[in-house]
């Protein structure tokens, strides 16, 4: 450790037999024994002290890197997200504006038809209710007819009662409104 060899320490341990002498050598050698051994341990705790102190300052380098990148990450992400929101954003401009040009089209071909369509529409409407109006006995009479699941009477008794032979019903209604 200080560059000792074992020649030096027979010296050594020669010269402190001459100068204690043999009654108190071995309590001294006993006391510099305790004592270097003291000393050996706080060199290895002031060792480990250093080595975790070092090892603390690593994790805290790691722990920056760590923190660094995460933050990283969120910003190429946020930047992601803006991207999608914005080409998602035009879409949906691009998708409205076709819409609104497909409703205008629509509109501007219902103001274009002529009021000729509209009368056949309602000519045609009443003869459905004439032919509804002539076919209502018969549909009474098969309501009237017993069948084995009551199907075909519980849709006759429902098309006598409702609309569903007059396929121009929609148009009179808005006619009417």
């Amino acid at each position: 450790m200080f560059g000792v060899d074992l020649s030096e320490f027979m010296v050594i341990g020669v010269v402190a037999l001459i100068v204690i002498g043999p009654e108190k050598l071995p309590r001294v050698a006993r006391t510099a024994g305790l004592l270097l051994g003291r000393l050996q341990r706080h060199v290895s705790e002031v060792k480990a002290d250093i080595s975790r102190e070092i090892q603390l300052e690593e994790m805290k380098r790691l722990q920056s890197e760590v923190l660094e990148s995460a933050r990283e990450l969120e910003q190429s992400v946020q930047s992601q997200v803006r991207d999608v929101e914005q080409s998602v954003q035009s879409q949906v401009r691009d998708v409205e504006q076709g819409v609104q040009a497909q409703v205008r089209e629509v509109e501007e071909q219902i103001q274009a038809q002529p009021v000729s369509a509209v009368e056949d529409a309602v000519a045609a409407n009443t003869a459905s209710q004439a032919l509804r109006e002539s076919l209502a006995p018969s549909l009474t009479k098969m309501a009237a007819i017993p069948s084995p699941d009551g199907v075909v009477a519980e849709t006759a008794e429902k098309a006598a009662s409702n609309d569903q032979l007059d396929p121009f019903a929609h148009v009179s209604a808005t006619r009417k409104s």
